[in-house]
C-alpha cells in the first residue's frame, strides 16, 4: 500500500486496475484489427469485468465460507485480495456470450480478443496479489515470517507472460475463429495445474479445487477446438510471421521488469 495525497492506494487494487486497463487496450486493438468496433468492445469489457469480479469474489467466499460465516463484514472487502480466477472466468464468459448474442458478434472472435488481453492483464494483476507458497530451499524463494517459500505469484506471472507472447505471435497465423481462446484455455489450464503444487489449496480427492478447475479448462479448450476448427477463417487472413532476436529481447525486458517489480515490492 502507498499514499497519493490523502488517498490510500492498495497494491492489489492498483495492479488489478492496471491489468484490466491493459487487457481492455489490447483486446480493443485486436478487435479493430479484425474489423470489429473497438468502442463496442470497451463496452463489453466493462460488462465482463463487472460480472467477472462479482463471480470471482462469490466463488472465493463460497469456497472459504467457514471463515466468512464468522466475518460477514469482510465478504466484499477486496483490499487484501481474495478472488477466484476460475469463478471470474465463468462469470465473464457468461456475460461475454450474452453480449455477443445481443450484438450479433461471433463469440469465438470476441473470445479471441479477450484471450490476448487476459493473458497480459492477468500477469500484471498478479504482481500485486500473492498467496502463501510452500516452503522451499531454492535461491529464488521469498522470505515470509522467517521462512523461505515458493514465490508462486512469480511463477504465475512468468507463465501468463509467456502465454501472452505466444498468443501475440499466433494471432497473425490462426486458421479459425476462436483459436487464440482455445490455445489460452489449454495453456493457462496446464500452467495453473502445475503451479498449484507450489502453493496451498483445499484438496478435493487427489487434486485441489483449483486443479480440478484447471483440468476443466483444458477439457473445455479441447471441446471448443473440435467444435470451432472447421468454422470460418479469421479476418484478416493469416500470414507467416518470423520471430526476430530484437523482438525476443524486448519481450524479455518486459518479463524482467514484471518479475523485478514483484520481488522489489516484497512478494
Amino acid at each position: 500500500m502507498f499514499r497519493l495525497g490523502p488517498i490510500n492506494i492498495y497494491t492489489f487494487g492498483f495492479t488489478l486496475s492496471l491489468g484490466f486497463l491493459t487487457a481492455t487496450f489490447i483486446a480493443a486493438g485486436e478487435a479493430r484489427r479484425r474489423g470489429l468496433s473497438d468502442e463496442e468492445l470497451v463496452n463489453a469489457a466493462l460488462i465482463v469485468m463487472a460480472a467477472g469480479l462479482i463471480a470471482a469474489r462469490a466463488c472465493y467466499v463460497w469456497f472459504n465460507w467457514e471463515y466468512f460465516a464468522e466475518h460477514t463484514g469482510e465478504i466484499w472487502l477486496l483490499t487484501a485480495g481474495g478472488l477466484s480466477f476460475h469463478g471470474g472466468l465463468l462469470g465473464g464468459l457468461a456475460a461475454a456470450l450474452i453480449f455477443a448474442n445481443r450484438r450479433g458478434w461471433s463469440f469465438a472472435e470476441l473470445a479471441d480478443c479477450a484471450a490476448l488481453g487476459i493473458s497480459l492483464g492477468y500477469a500484471l494483476a498478479r504482481v500485486g496479489c500473492d498467496g502463501p507458497g510452500r516452503p522451499t530451499s531454492m535461491p529464488w524463494g521469498m522470505a515470509v515470517n522467517g521462512m523461505l517459500v515458493h514465490p508462486q505469484a512469480a511463477y504465475a506471472i512468468l507463465a501468463s507472460y509467456v502465454i501472452f507472447v505466444f498468443l501475440w505471435k499466433l494471432r497473425l497465423q490462426t486458421k479459425f475463429r476462436g483459436q487464440l481462446f482455445v490455445a489460452w484455455l489449454i495453456a493457462y489450464g496446464v500452467s495453473r495445474f502445475f503451479i498449484e503444487y507450489f502453493r496451498y489449496g483445499r484438496l478435493w480427492g487427489p487434486f485441489t479445487v483449483t486443479q480440478w478447475a484447471s483440468l476443466a479448462m483444458i477439457a473445455g479448450g479441447a471441446y471448443l477446438y473440435h467444435r470451432w476448427e472447421d468454422g470460418p477463417p479469421p479476418h484478416p487472413r493469416p500470414r507467416t510471421v518470423s520471430f526476430t532476436w530484437q523482438e525476443a529481447l524486448r519481450w524479455l525486458a518486459g518479463l524482467v521488469f514484471l518479475i523485478g517489480f514483484y520481488y522489489a515490492r516484497g512478494g
